[in-house]
């Protein structure tokens, strides 16, 4: 797998993973991770933009194929599901504990000078004390996170453009 492929899941990976907030009520707890989420995923994918556009990528072509990240009834019942499995595993004060971690990585990435490195070392740092990485994305799965984030971006276009402009990016002759 090429660097820039390795790039792009790494930041689905992560922009995923760093979007599961929680707060002390039902209603409010699905609200506030529905806002959180919606702000990551806008800030992931300008960081993403930015970053192959410095590779020699087309910044605007890529831009133009970003999904719609606002949440629908289909990722509010996936968020309840990973809210209601978080809260089984950590409890409500080590998810309020994250929550405080995601607005201020969040925070530090929404900065025109953000790389992906920056994004690596701050996911390190907020990774999610008592949930391991492969729990992490077993949730994901089994809420059925990825497969409605993989489908917006099959259906936006924004995966062939990815894969279109990395392959430019390797051969930029076409040969």
């Amino acid at each position: 797998m090429n660097r820039p492929t390795q790039n792009l899941l790494l930041t689905l990976s992560l922009a995923t993973l760093l979007s599961f907030p929680l707060i002390a009520t039902a209603d409010s707890q699905l609200e506030r991770f529905e806002k959180i989420s919606e702000r990551g995923s806008e800030i992931m994918m300008e960081l993403m933009v930015r970053q192959y556009a410095s590779m020699g990528a087309d910044g605007d072509a890529i831009r133009a194929a970003i999904p719609d990240g606002k949440w629908d009834d289909e990722y509010r019942e996936a968020g309840q599901c990973l809210l209601d499995r978080y809260e089984n595993i950590i409890g409500k004060s080590g998810v309020d504990d994250m929550l405080d971690r995601m607005e201020s990585m969040f925070d530090q990435l929404d900065q025109a000078s953000a790389t992906f490195e920056d994004m690596e070392a701050l996911g390190d740092i907020n990774a999610v004390e008592g949930v391991s990485t492969e729990e992490q994305m077993a949730i994901m799965t089994d809420c059925g996170i990825m497969e409605i984030n993989m489908r917006r971006m099959q259906e936006s276009g924004f995966w062939e453009v990815i894969q279109s402009q990395t392959a430019s990016m390797e051969d930029p002759e076409g040969s």
